[in-house]
This record gives structure tokens, C-alpha cells and sequence, in this order.
């Protein structure tokens, strides 16, 4: 399976541009492949190649790669320069030929003499690839060229490992499972399969009730080969290095730098096996990729690994202990997440070994003192991520709650109650738990009651009576008032009054305590809601960040859902795609965020069916469905979404239309409008519209702000066929960043002004799409299953000009190769767009040109 279709997409616009490029990848990730899927494209579109390889061993031998590549003269014992560099260029004479030379550094020196010449008499193209931009090869290619772009082939997504692992297991598979080959393996492809493999063939993963999921630890000694290839080219002082590094685990510079010195760590970042982070704004270093942890881990015991321990046991001896570990626990209890950066994976793999420590600190806390104040903290670590229900039952019948901080009481009985409903599904039991704790302790009556109201919303939903006893409350402490400000303003988000959230959080900045955080992250809903979607994103991104630094696994879970739903309103598809990965490989959910799961299983199958990889999508959608919540309260939180998505995009309106208004009526019903509406927004793209003027149901018209009323303005729009409202609107959106949907208001107010033969509006509302278009990042244009198979009344000649130009061919080459003018191509052109209703040549790689 080939997995580099968006870095394929790079290289070809690029080298049909004329420029020389360098691809720059670590061993294992995939540059030889995409080279050859470079060749057969270039080929397919009739450029001539050449295609040389280095070879290490071989590189002393002059012209051995352009022997191996059969370029030089059968019988010549000693081949002269001159004579390849003749014949190279004379096959390439009067067209653009492209040198393709894999793993650059090792090729000889007399073969790199002869790329040069023949570049400089012809002009040639020349692509490299090599491991790293010190290696020869790029240095060559800068010697050659006076200007060369290069492209680094940064780990794969999330989205990417995961249709990989799905190609290599069939079937659906568990996000948890796709978390860790992400995470172990860095993104690099050639481990990521050899990790699938490997697990699969010695029974560490299984397939349980149709989906494949871990049945142990994934490491397995016949991973050493793949990882010893990483390796290879490392030096004993690297080794011993990396080694040093991997047991040891994350570390801070200063430590790095007293266990095996600067020199050698800059060398191993260099060679992509070390990466700088920054927790809580400290400089550290960790092994990339955290395989290579894994191997080093697993070693046998030998006189060499004790040494090696014992070195590092005396440095932090030295160094005050474990603190010059960033309090971490070894890597291998690390598990993490997904942002395409290296960096970015470790970093997320800190806070899973952070929050694991302090689990593991707060257990022994409460062991040695099981009281309350003790417990609150276990508890708030524990229901943080999945936990084993006896324990909380442990934690609720050993700590006695008779005696400590009155606060602490209370807060405890809160857990104790959260973790009824929310866990067991014991809503009477737990309003019974907060009812007597009430009686028991008046003074804490306020803030019990405001528990007890939220977990009527979260379990039962949002009444106008719940928001007006809300309003009634006052706090006698910060604590109780904000508690109350975190309940009220969660009701009124939910409810769809978004507005008068936002009156509530306005100054809700201060994220220094837990429930500061809380109100942050209602925060960032209350502006989604209210309809400043571009302001919620970077809200949202904000905290992420501070999440980050801060290695808050809690809060990066929560912001990080909030920038996906507001990436998918504003059409960044690409972006929202990111975010659900890194948020599905945090790992299990934690008490309470069910919903925020099966909200983004269902979320990222809707995208992934979007962009056409619908077998990861399947799985999602099962995964989904799996979690058993149908619905949850905020938006999003649809178990049916991917079956709505999979309707619209097999054409199937009416079902899709019936289905969404089953759902919204069902949200309704709980009185989570915001979530309701937000259906709306979310599959407008996919052709989702009330079939008549009229059918938006009377709750959507109480629903506060601009996120949902404009959209469906521009359903009754469509129906009633206004294309200067279309306009007006498709406007409106793209000043909001809202680029998808002011994409879909201009198409169809297009259509509809060609349809009614009103030239100047449809020229109009086309111009207007192009330049939208030039806004827009590509990955998030609509894709291929969006679009139909390329109408039948196109000519053949159109077709013919249609599928070259859909290559990357220009309007010269096309004439050239068909034997017709170019004025003849532009005509056929402008009639192709206009019959497929795109407004560039862009657009006509996403058709079918089979």
C-alpha cells in the first residue's frame, strides 16, 4: 500500500515545474518507494527517466551506479564520461527528462560527474533522496544546481498508520492498537509493518468479535531486524550512546549532555534518533522512534547493560534524583499520540508517562493515608483515563468521610457520585449520595446542589427550569462560584444560548486551578456556539498548546476535541483530521468523556469516508457504535453520523435526511439544540438539505449566535432557488473563515443562475469560487468519492484534453502531444469546465479518468 499520496502530490508539482528536488527521509519511511511511484507517473504522463541507484559497498568503484542502471556500454572495460554523457543526452534532446537518483550519497563520484554534465547540456531534472540533508547527496545536488527544493518526509498521520494497519489486518481495528504502532513506530512506515507482523504472528494482537486488538505488549524479538536497520550506519561511540539515552528514558539537556556529552547528542539528532522537547518550558531529549527504546529495553542482561546502568543510576545520584527525569517513569510505559511531527508524538508520550506517575504517586499516597484529601487527589488522577472499577469501589469503602476538610468531604462525595452515574449507571444512587451529603454538611448544600444538576444534564439533559434554578445560585466561596458559573454555562451552551454563556465566561482566562480550566475550555464552546468559529479554533489551539507545556492530558483531551469540530466548520478537513488522531491515540477515554470518544471515532470515520479511505472509516464507525452512547451532549457526539455520511456519499438524500432529522429530534428531546443544529453544519458539505422550504423544526429558531442560522438561510435558499441570497451568503461565510460552506453557497447559487441562463450571475458567482479556492489548502478540497465519475457528454477530445491536463500537463504540451493548437486546448477546456461545473484545472484531478 502506498502511503505518501500527499508527498507524491508535492514531488510531481514540483518537478513538472521545472525544479530539481531533494527527498529527505530516515531509513524506513519510504523515500525509495515513493521515488519509483514518481518514475511510473512521470512515465505515464510520457517524461523520459532515468533511473540510477546508489549502492554503499559499491561507491568506491567508478561508474558503478551508472553501470547498474545499464547506462554504460556493453564491453567497455573502461567507459568514458563522455560517451554516457553523449548518449544520456541525446535520449533526452527536446524533452524534459528527469534523473531519479535513489539513495544519492552512495552513488560514486565518477557517476555523479556524469549527472552533472548531462543536467547542464540539457537542462535535465535531477531528484535525490537520501537520509539526512548533511548526507552527500544533497550536498552534491546544491553543488550541481544553483536552486534545489526539498522535501522532507515528515512521519505519516495518525489517519495514514491507520490505513496502513487496517491494509495489513483486514477488518476493523481498535483506535487503541492503531495508538501504539503509531507511537512505537514514529510514523515510519517500514516499522509500522513490521510491528503489524510481527504481532500478528506471534499472537500479541487477536481479533475479538470482528476487531483486531492487543492482547499484550506489541514487542517481539523479530522487531530487532527492522530496528538494528535504523542502526546500521551509527558508530560504536553512537551506539553506546543511543543506548545510554534509551534506558535512561526522557531527559533534561543538562543530564543528556553529563551522561554522554553535546557532541554526540547533536550527532544523534542529526541522524533523526534523538529529539529535542520542551515540558514545562525545559529542554529535554528523547530516542526517536520509541522502538528503538523498546529494543534496547528488551536486551538480556550482559556486563556491557549493567555497566551502562549503573552509569546512569550514578548520574542521578549526582543530579538530585530522579527530577532531572522530568518525574518520569522508563519509556516503555509510554504511549502516545499523533501529530505528523516526531517532536510533537514525544511530547504527547510525556504526558501519558506524567499522568501514569502521578497515578502511580497518588496511589502510594493514599495507601500510607487513606483519608479524604488523599482520595479526592487518587481519584481525579484516576478517572482521568480507564480504570479498573474495583479500585474506585476500594477508594469509596476505605476512606472514611466522617472526619477532614469539609471541602474535601464534599468534593469526595462528588467524585463518588460522578463515578455512580457515569460509570455504573447509577443516576438515583448518585443523587441519593449527594442528597445525603447535603444533609450532612449545610455549608457545602450549594455546591452539591450544582453537582447534582449536572448530572441530570449529562445523564437525563437540559431543561429551561434547570437553567432558571441555575441563575438563582450564588456562591458562598470561588470555589462554589465557579462551580456554579461551570454548570450554568454549560446548561446554556448545550441548550443553544450561547450568547449568554459567553456573558458568563468572558473573563474565564485564569487557568491555574482545575476548574479555571474548565471554564477555559466552556470558554472556547460558548464562541463556537455563538458563531465566532475562527476565534474558537484558535481559542481551542491556544490551550492545546498550554496543554502541552503544561502536560495536562485532561485539558489537551478537551481543547483538542473543540479544534476538531470547529476545524470541520470552517472546512479544515486536513487540520480536524490531525486533531482527532492525536486525540483517539491519547488512549481510553476518562470518566465522563465517553461521549468526546464515540464523538470522535464517529467524527474522524465521517472524514475518512470523506476522503476516500473507507475501509479505516468502517472500522470507525464500528468503534463507534461499540462504545454504546447513541448520542452525547455536545456537538459532534452523533453514534449515526458516519451511517448519514456513508448515505450522502452513496447518493441516498432522502435516507441521509431522515436519519439526520431522527437524530436532531432525539437531541432535541434532551435539550442539547447546540448539538442538533450543529448536525446541520457538519454534513451541509456532503449535500445534505431539507428537501422543502419550511422543514427546520422550531427549536433551531431559538438557538442563539450565527454558527447554525446562516446555514440554514442557505437551505431555504437552495430550495427556493435565490442564487443573489446564495451570493450574499457565500460572502458572509468566506469573511467568517468559513470557507467550505462559502464554497457550497457560491456552487449552488452558480448552478442555479446557469440553470435560469442568467450568464452574468453565474460568472460572477464562478469567479468569486476561484478565488476562494486560491484561499483554501488543497487537502481540503472536495474529494474523490465526492465527486461522480466524469460525465458522458463530454466529446472525446475534450476528454482526451481533460484527462492530460488533470496530469499536470500545460496548455503547449497538451497541443504537442495531440497535434492541435493551444488555442484549440483552451477551447476545450473552458467547455470541459463549464459541462463539470469546476472552475479550474485543478479541480480535474479529482475526477475519474479511467
Amino acid at each position: 500500500m502506498f502511503v505518501r499520496t500527499d508527498d507524491l502530490t508535492t514531488a510531481l508539482r514540483l518537478i513538472t515545474a521545472g525544479s530539481c528536488v531533494s527527498i529527505v527521509g530516515p531509513d524506513g519511511s519510504g523515500r525509495s518507494m515513493l521515488l519509483r511511484e514518481i518514475a511510473a507517473t512521470l512515465e505515464q504522463r510520457g517524461y523520459p527517466t532515468t533511473q540510477i541507484v546508489g549502492v554503499e559497498s559499491l561507491r568506491a568503484r567508478p561508474f558503478e551506479a551508472l553501470d547498474l542502471a545499464g547506462e554504460v556500454p556493453t564491453g567497455s572495460s573502461m567507459p568514458g564520461a563522455r560517451l554516457m554523457v553523449t548518449a544520456m543526452a541525446e535520449r533526452a534532446a527536446g524533452r524534459r527528462s528527469v534523473l531519479l537518483v535513489d539513495d544519492a550519497p552512495f552513488v560514486d563520484e565518477e557517476s555523479w560527474g556524469v549527472i552533472a554534465a548531462v543536467h547542464a547540456r540539457t537542462g535535465a531534472t535531477i531528484v535525490t533522496t537520501s537520509a539526512a540533508p548533511r548526507e552527500g547527496g544533497t550536498k552534491r545536488l546544491h553543488a550541481i544546481v544553483s536552486q534545489a527544493a526539498e522535501l522532507r518526509l515528515r512521519p505519516l498521520t495518525f489517519e495514514a498508520v491507520s490505513d496502513l494497519v487496517h491494509e495489513q489486518l483486514g477488518g476493523a481495528v481498535d483506535t487503541g492498537l492503531v495508538g501504539r504502532v503509531y507511537t512505537r513506530s514514529a510514523g515510519i512506515p517500514s516499522l509500522a509493518v513490521a510491528m503489524i507482523t510481527a504481532a500478528r504472528t506471534f499472537g500479541h494482537i487477536a481479533s475479538v468479535d470482528g476487531t483486531w486488538t492487543m492482547t499484550g505488549e506489541l514487542w517481539h524479538d523479530s522487531m530487532s531486524g527492522a530496528v538494528e536497520h535504523l542502526l546500521a550506519h551509527a558508530d560504536a561511540d553512537e551506539l553506546e550512546a543511543i543506548e545510554i539515552l534509551a534506558l535512561a528514558g526522557v531527559l533534561d539537556i543538562d543530564t543528556a549532555e553529563e551522561l554522554v556529552g553535546r557532541h554526540l547528542i547533536e550527532s544523534l539528532e542529526a541522524a533523526s534518533l534523538l529529539l529535542s522537547i520542551e515540558p514545562f518550558g525545559r529542554l529535554s531529549v528523547t530516542v526517536t522512534p520509541p522502538l528503538i527504546s523498546d529494543y534496547f529495553q528488551n536486551r538480556p542482561n550482559s556486563v556491557r547493560r549493567s555497566r551502562i546502568l549503573r552509569t546512569i543510576q550514578d548520574q542521578f545520584r549526582r543530579a538530585g534524583g530522579p527530577a532531572s527525569r522530568t518525574d518520569l517513569l522508563p519509556g516503555s510505559a509510554a504511549d502516545a499520540s499523533l501529530e505528523p511531527d516526531a517532536a510533537e508524538m514525544a511530547l504527547v508520550r510525556l504526558i501519558r508517562d506524567r499522568h501514569a506517575a502521578q497515578l502511580s504517586a497518588r496511589r502510594r499516597a493514599w495507601e500510607r493515608d487513606p483519608g479524604v484529601d488523599t482520595a479526592t487527589n487518587y481519584l481525579f488522577t484516576l478517572f482521568d483515563g480507564k480504570h479498573d472499577p474495583e479500585v474506585a469501589l476500594q477508594v469509596f469503602d476505605r476512606t472514611p468521610t466522617v472526619v477532614g476538610d469539609g471541602g474535601a468531604r464534599a468534593m469526595f462525595r462528588i467524585l463518588q457520585a460522578r463515578w455512580h452515574a457515569l460509570a455504573a449507571g447509577e443516576t438515583a444512587s448518585a443523587l441519593a449520595i449527594l442528597t445525603a451529603a447535603a444533609a450532612d454538611q449545610p455549608r457545602y448544600e450549594t455546591m452539591l446542589e450544582v453537582w447534582a444538576t449536572h448530572l441530570r444534564i449529562i445523564s437525563t439533559g437540559v431543561t429551561p427550569a434547570l437553567i432558571d434554578r441555575l441563575a438563582t445560585l450564588t456562591g458562598r466561596d470561588a470555589t462554589t462560584a465557579d462551580s456554579i458559573a461551570s454548570v450554568h454555562s454549560t446548561a446554556l451552551i448545550l441548550r443553544g444560548r450561547a450568547e449568554s454563556a459567553h456573558d458568563l465566561l468572558r473573563h474565564a482566562d485564569d487557568t491555574s486551578t482545575k476548574i479555571g480550566r474548565v471554564l477555559a475550555l466552556l470558554r472556547g464552546w460558548a464562541l463556537l456556539g455563538r458563531g465566532d468559529v475562527a476565534e474558537a479554533h484558535d481559542w481551542a489551539v491556544t490551550h492545546i498548546e498550554q496543554s502541552r507545556v503544561e502536560l495536562d492530558l485532561e485539558n489537551l483531551r478537551g481543547h483538542t476535541y473543540l479544534a476538531a469540530v470547529s476545524g470541520i466548520s470552517l472546512g479544515r478537513f486536513r487540520t480536524a483530521e490531525i486533531h482527532l488522531g492525536r486525540f483517539l491515540a491519547l488512549g481510553e477515554p476518562g470518566l465522563g468523556q465517553e461521549g468526546s470518544q464515540m464523538g470522535a471515532l464517529a467524527l474522524a470515520a465521517m472524514l475518512a469516508a470523506r476522503a476516500g479511505r473507507l475501509s479505516s472509516a468502517t472500522s470507525l464507525a464500528a468503534q463507534a457504535a461499540a462504545t454504546g452512547v447513541a448520542i452525547g451532549p455536545w456537538p459532534g457526539m452523533v453514534a449515526a453520523l458516519p451511517d448519514i455520511t456513508f448515505r450522502l456519499l452513496d447518493g441516498d438524500t432522502v435516507g441521509a435526511e431522515q436519519e439526520i432529522r431522527a437524530q436532531m429530534t432525539a437531541l432535541e428531546a434532551r435539550g442539547y439544540l447546540l448539538a442538533a443544529g450543529m448536525l446541520r453544519v457538519l454534513t451541509a458539505g456532503f449535500g445534505a438539505h431539507p428537501r422543502e422550504a419550511g422543514e427546520t423544526d422550531a427549536a433551531m429558531s431559538t438557538l442563539e449566535g450565527t454558527l447554525v442560522a446562516p446555514m440554514l438561510d442557505m437551505h431555504a435558499a437552495i430550495v427556493h432557488e435565490d442564487h443573489r441570497e446564495l451570493e450574499r451568503l457565500g460572502a458572509w461565510f468566506a469573511a467568517q473563515e468559513r470557507l467550505d460552506h462559502a464554497v457550497l453557497a457560491y456552487e449552488q447559487g452558480r448552478d442555479i443562475a446557469l440553470r435560469r441562463g442568467e450568464d452574468a450571475s453565474a460568472d460572477r458567482l464562478t469567479a468569486a469560487l476561484v478565488g476562494l479556492r486560491a484561499r483554501r489548502d488543497p487537502l481540503d478540497t472536495v474529494p474523490v468519492v465526492g465527486r461522480s465519475r466524469t460525465p458522458a457528454d463530454l466529446s472525446n477530445r475534450e476528454r482526451e484534453v481533460a484527462r492530460l491536463a488533470a496530469h499536470g500537463q500545460s496548455n503547449q504540451e497538451i497541443a504537442e502531444h495531440l497535434g492541435i493548437s493551444t488555442r484549440t486546448v483552451e477551447s476545450h477546456l473552458l467547455k470541459t469546465f463549464r459541462k463539470l461545473r469546476v472552475s479550474g484545472r485543478a479541480e480535474l484531478a479529482e475526477f475519474s479518468w479511467l
